[in-house]
């Protein structure tokens, strides 16, 4: 498992590297992993059902997640998970450990992790425009667009980034017209600012990023893999 753990590490240094987020020689690297504390690809092992602490924390999630109402009510799962052992784990109504739940922006590190490693492997090149098929014309400013300045958000594109209003560019993207097809609904943005002087989080500059990543991996079967 430390062999994992150096492997990661130093995967993600490069691939942080390579997106110019942070210089090669700033790496740090992970301490050392006790052997003692389990570092799982599938699960964690539980704790002592009858120990205090866990007892004790079992109660608590309990007392607060499974109240009708009050700032947890929409949880839908939580684990606890302490020195590499479950200490508590709770489930809401018809979810089980198996159940496959959204992920919403935790799959933004998932994907950066993924852009990492590809250009590690020489398969894309952050420097390089993101050739879009929405903004290919020659008079089209969105064509100077790199994988750098979508990965950073910095690519300038119009996004709202509104969960309240049913008409912004997230809400449309996700559960209006562009649900079918995420990256060319965010691809379709106008330019607000020129790229790379302006910052705006957008979960549209991801999606046109991972349909970008999915492409050049050969396709969605071949990304799964990925």
């Amino acid at each position: 498992m430390q062999t994992f753990r150096v492997r990661m590490a130093i995967l993600a240094s490069v691939a942080f590297a390579g997106l110019g987020l942070v210089p090669a020689r700033a790496e740090v690297p992970f301490p050392h992993q006790d052997p003692a504390i389990p570092y799982p690809l599938v699960a964690w092992p539980e704790a002592d059902a009858g120990s205090a602490l866990r007892v004790s924390i079992t109660k608590r999630m309990a007392s607060v997640l499974d109240a009708p109402k009050g700032a947890l009510a929409r949880t839908k799962a939580m684990i606890i998970v302490h020195g590499g052992k479950i200490l508590g784990e709770w489930y809401g109504k018809g979810i089980s450990p198996d159940t496959r739940l959204q992920s919403w922006s935790v799959a933004k590190s998932m994907l950066h992790a993924a852009l990492g490693l590809a250009i590690v492997d020489g398969r894309l090149d952050p420097s390089r425009p993101l050739p879009a098929p929405e903004w290919q014309s020659k008079e089209d400013p969105r064509k100077r667009i790199t994988v750098l300045q979508l990965a950073q958000m910095t690519d300038g594109l119009r996004f709202d980034e509104n969960y309240a209003d049913a008409g912004s560019h997230a809400m449309q993207m996700l559960f209006g017209g562009g649900r079918g097809d995420v990256g060319a609904a965010a691809a379709r943005a106008s330019l607000a600012h020129e790229p790379g002087t302006h910052w705006s989080y957008s979960s549209g500059s991801a999606n046109i990023l991972s349909r970008h990543l999915r492409d050049r991996l050969g396709g969605g079967a071949a990304y799964a893999r990925f």
